[in-house]
């Protein structure tokens, strides 16, 4: 995998931290995954990254180790652009992944919520063409209120931009507009997933989800790199992956 161009200041995420990811939607979809999806390596496996950001880095890992073909979308031009020309300037991903712009790609916007500044209150459905399905989304959401905020946290080290590394709400907010374009979206994708920077986040977001009747199964794991720990939250509307909520997960790598 060459390296490509990345804006400044960069958000450098660390690799390890981001396998991890990519192995924990490996055991998901080991579990449960759309019924036309009959291998758990190749193109078949196709999935979303919201905030793919300028380095790629799930795209990467997924595609390069797994063969699965993504969509990543993001929202500022920087962004856009080097995620793009990291995908093109690498052979053997760049049959296997789609960069959007979400702002001019709009995807199924028209059928999301409006807030009062007239914005799309929607994470994912501008992203997403009506007639599109995934075995999976992912999201890495911005952890803070503002970018001041960012730096006044001892641990965050990986440089970043305002838009990366925080939005209008926190977090909380973020995670909360998945779960609702969630909803609208059922089985569409077959497991929903994110992961989250604070514990309160991950409790808020179970909370919802064991809330929602539709919501078939919910997992959750905890990532550990170093001094870093973080969140997955996965849950799903479809009736497969709602018999494997007892089943651990566990298998042979």
């Amino acid at each position: 995998i060459k390296h490509g161009p990345l804006p400044k200041p960069p958000l450098c995420p660390p690799i390890a931290n981001r396998a991890n990811y990519i192995h924990w939607l490996e055991d998901l979809l080991f579990l449960s995954r759309p019924s036309h999806v009959l291998n758990l390596k190749g193109p078949e496996v196709k999935g979303l990254d919201v905030g793919v950001g300028a380095s790629v880095v799930y795209p990467i890992i997924g595609a390069a180790v797994n063969g699965w073909r993504f969509v990543g979308v993001d929202i500022t031009d920087a962004a856009v652009a080097s995620a793009a020309a990291n995908v093109s300037g690498n052979e053997k991903i760049k049959n296997l992944v789609e960069i959007r712009d979400a702002r001019s790609f709009r995807g199924m916007a028209p059928f999301a919520p409006i807030e009062k500044n007239n914005k799309t209150a929607s994470v994912l459905l501008p992203a997403i063409k009506p007639d599109e399905t995934f075995a999976f989304s992912m999201c890495n959401p911005p952890f803070f209120e503002s970018l001041s905020e960012a730096y006044q946290n001892p641990g965050t080290d990986f440089g970043g931009t305002c838009a990366e590394v925080s939005c209008p709400g926190g977090e909380e907010n973020f995670v909360t507009t998945m779960f609702n374009d969630s909803v609208a979206l059922g089985d569409t994708i077959h497991w929903f997933t994110t992961m989250c920077g604070k514990k309160d986040t991950t409790k808020m977001l179970k909370k919802l989800l064991h809330g929602e009747k539709k919501v078939t199964a919910v997992r959750s794991e905890t990532f550990y790199q170093g001094k870093t720990t973080r969140w997955g939250v996965a849950w799903s509307f479809s009736k497969d992956a709602g018999k494997t909520n007892t089943t651990p997960l566990l298998r042979e790598r």
